[in-house]
């Protein structure tokens, strides 16, 4: 059953991060970006990480790192009225929800105890055009998210003290305070990866 487990989870994972992967075009193009959103974020009174900086901070490293991006796939910035392509971004926002996990193993001294464990995501929803907003190709989003975890997986101080090889001991991990920041610009680069997807398809249609 874990096996089976394991290997749907692998298999959900190598189909998440298989959006996200793309081969740079093959002749530069020239892209126009159009910024029409305003970030959002969805937080609650008990947050651990999504206020430990602005949310324009989590616009400019989400917007930067997109930026940074264009080069490695062959596109080109570009403020012209007539651009091979336009990314018009529509929504950015940022998330952080609380929910409880409580361990169910009658072998742990940990039985029984609850967590309030973080998930943490960031999303943009953004639509390509040919040329000058002529028409459109898609409306999409790319996204990047991390969650805190309850685990009785060995650590590197388990294998250290040669403990915990029952799994009986349960471990909190957290993440670390400046993880909206890696999620923004993740989040940026997916946004590329994923336009440069939509472009190489474009292109073949032509």
């Amino acid at each position: 059953m874990k096996l089976n487990y394991l290997f749907i989870l692998t298999a959900i994972t190598l189909i998440t991060q298989s959006c996200y992967i793309s081969k740079p075009l093959k002749e530069p193009k020239s892209i126009k970006i159009v910024i029409n959103f305003t970030p959002q974020k969805q937080d609650y009174d008990n947050t651990k990480y999504i206020n430990n900086y602005s949310l324009q901070d989590y616009k400019e490293k989400y917007l930067t790192a997109l930026k940074n991006e264009l080069d490695i796939y062959n596109l080109n910035e570009t403020d012209n009225n007539n651009p091979d392509f336009t990314l018009i971004i529509d929504k950015f926002n940022v998330s952080e929800t609380i929910s409880t996990e409580t361990i169910n193993d009658e072998s742990s001294e940990y039985n029984g105890q609850s967590f309030d464990v973080s998930s943490c995501s960031v999303t943009a929803e953004f639509s390509l055009y040919y040329g000058n907003v002529d028409k459109e190709i898609t409306s999409t989003f790319a996204s990047a998210s991390k969650d805190e975890k309850v685990t009785n997986n060995r650590n590197l101080g388990d294998y250290i003290t040669g403990s915990n090889k029952d799994n009986s001991i349960y471990h909190f991990k957290g993440l670390s305070d400046d993880i909206f920041i890696t999620l923004s610009e993740k989040t940026g680069r997916r946004t590329v990866i994923k336009l440069t997807k939509k472009i190489h398809k474009a292109i073949k249609k032509h």
